[in-house]
């Protein structure tokens, strides 16, 4: 996590209202984590966090969009995500995330947001991974043509039936 140092907001030092931040999330950033289905994209973060006298307020909106594979024809595609979250920063006795409430120990000095970024993002994946080629004109559709013709000659083959259907014909005796 040496790799993700930047993202630590110092709380000790801040003074009372509001801070802003702005973070770049790429492939660097997702290499450090060992869960997700993120490897490539780019993300900006804008995170703000507020101080006040007995808690903070942490911010932020990441916008964006992953490079995966398409689910219909495995050809690359970037799909949008945006995220928005707010999370409240309390002194706890243990360090826990309950809800919206991030509680931290009386001595933590910074809270490292690069999590709280990634796992945000995370949830935003779309289950299917597809982009809506029928409104592109050809030249911007990214579509895989090989797999689209084979998928397409594989639907053909079933419609026509298959080779079991010969079986349903055979009568057994009993």
């Amino acid at each position: 996590m040496k790799r993700l140092k930047h993202f630590s907001i110092p709380l000790l030092g801040l003074k009372d209202g509001k801070h802003e931040f702005e973070y770049n999330l790429n492939k660097d950033v997702f290499d450090s984590f060992d869960f997700g289905e993120i490897s490539k994209g780019e993300f900006e973060a804008h995170v703000s966090i507020t101080r006040s006298s007995s808690h903070y307020e942490l911010d932020f909106i990441v916008q964006g969009s992953m490079l995966t594979a398409c689910d219909r024809c495995t050809a690359e595609i970037a799909i949008p995500i945006q995220t928005e979250e707010h999370y409240v920063i309390k002194i706890g006795e243990e360090r826990k995330v309950e809800d919206e409430i991030i509680y931290i120990l009386q001595n933590d000095h910074e809270i490292n947001v690069a999590s709280y970024l990634y796992e945000s993002i995370c949830l935003r994946v779309p289950m299917v991974k597809k982009i809506d080629c029928e409104a592109m004109n050809e030249e911007q559709k990214p579509c895989d043509k090989n797999t689209l013709t084979f998928l397409g000659e594989k639907n053909n083959d079933e419609a026509t039936g298959s080779i079991w259907d010969s079986l349903k014909e055979i009568k057994f005796e009993n």
